[in-house]
């Protein structure tokens, strides 16, 4: 008599672990680097908008009354430059209570001439000129990196238009 042998069942397969996704390990390193590339990508595309908005001269308010006498273009080394000439009855001192209302005051210098190392290097001030008239500057810089963004406006007293002259100068990145 032969002795029945019991029926051999297949063992099952034991499941590989040699894949790239099925180790812990191996899942947190991707996740990580998944990050580092998102994270790369949302900084390029904020360089790229701040340099874009450095591209288009700043805006400005010309003063009420003025009148465009002369108006130049000009290109820079890396920037482009337009400057604007306007002329007014108002006085210089009108004019730079416009300008310093909208820029605010320049505070690096004060009134004796002596550097104020709390003060702003951006605004408005008044200086005096040897003959006792007086004339005015604002500084307006939003320059980043090597992209130039900034607005120098001079108002000044021309004694032969009996006028003041506003000269407004922007820079901007190409």
């Amino acid at each position: 008599m032969t002795q029945a042998q019991a029926p051999v069942s297949p063992t099952p397969a034991a499941k590989s672990s040699t894949g790239l996704f099925r180790s812990q390990r191996s899942r947190i390193l991707l996740a990580i680097i998944a990050i580092i590339v998102v994270l790369g990508l949302i900084a390029w595309f904020i360089f790229q908008q701040n340099r874009a908005a450095r591209s288009a001269p700043m805006a400005y308010d010309a003063f009420p009354g003025a009148t465009l006498i002369n108006k130049t273009n000009e290109q820079g080394d890396g920037f482009l430059r337009e400057t604007l000439g306007y002329s007014t009855p108002g006085t210089v001192e009108k004019v730079m209570e416009f300008y310093t209302a909208r820029y605010g005051s320049l505070s690096l210098i004060d009134e004796s001439g002596n550097v104020n190392e709390n003060g702003s290097d951006q605004g408005c001030q008044m200086y005096k000129n040897g003959d006792g008239t007086t004339f005015g500057r604002c500084i307006i810089d939003n320059s980043q990196d090597d992209q130039v963004q900034r607005m120098l406006i001079t108002v000044n007293t021309d004694t032969a238009l009996n006028q003041t002259v506003i000269q407004i100068q922007r820079d901007w990145a190409k």
